[in-house]
């Protein structure tokens, strides 16, 4: 049984090793660190409140595509929706863009559900469907965020103008 021998690494590779560390280690000592009044979400004292003194938290959520064959995109959205709702935030502070057409359609294994897992759960139950079909179009989503009133009616709109905090998630538009 032939042994190899043991050759140590050349030297240049040493060095690049070496280098490479003292590299990283200046970097991780640069680096800064957060402050610590500075927390997560997660780390928030029990019974504080979050604060809403800077206005109205606001979701837009827009699944722009339609068809059977675009499952994922409004699954997505409902995904979206309930993990804001479990998040607290508020109905009316949500509006919804989808096509509203799997739901129910003849190719749905399970008609009226919607899921964005194999093994997931229904997340389309009590999704507010602020607009639908037609109604999911490029002057609806420019209405919603330029405020204007009117375009559809008694369909949602955004009324507090002076403090508005928006998270936008569109899905395929």
């Amino acid at each position: 049984m032939a042994m190899a021998s043991f050759r140590p690494p050349p030297l240049a590779l040493l060095l690049a090793a070496c280098l490479s560390a003292l590299v990283l280690a200046v970097a991780h000592a640069r680096t800064p660190r957060l402050e610590p009044t500075i927390r997560l979400p997660s780390q928030r004292a029990a019974g504080q409140e979050d604060d809403d003194s800077v206005g109205t938290r606001w979701a837009v959520l827009i699944a722009g595509s339609n068809g059977y064959y675009n499952y994922r995109h409004q699954a997505d959205i409902c995904h979206a929706y309930q993990i804001m709702k479990k998040g607290g935030l508020k109905d009316e502070n949500i509006i919804v863009f989808m096509y509203d057409d799997i739901a129910h359609n003849p190719e749905n294994p399970r008609p009226g559900v919607i899921i964005n897992h194999p093994q997931g759960g229904d997340v389309y139950a009590g999704v507010p469907k602020d607009y639908t079909g037609k109604e999911v179009n490029v002057k609806n989503f420019f209405a919603v965020l330029l405020v204007t009133m009117g375009v559809l009616g008694s369909l949602v709109s955004i009324q507090n103008l002076p403090f508005l905090r928006f998270l936008s998630f569109i899905a395929f538009f």
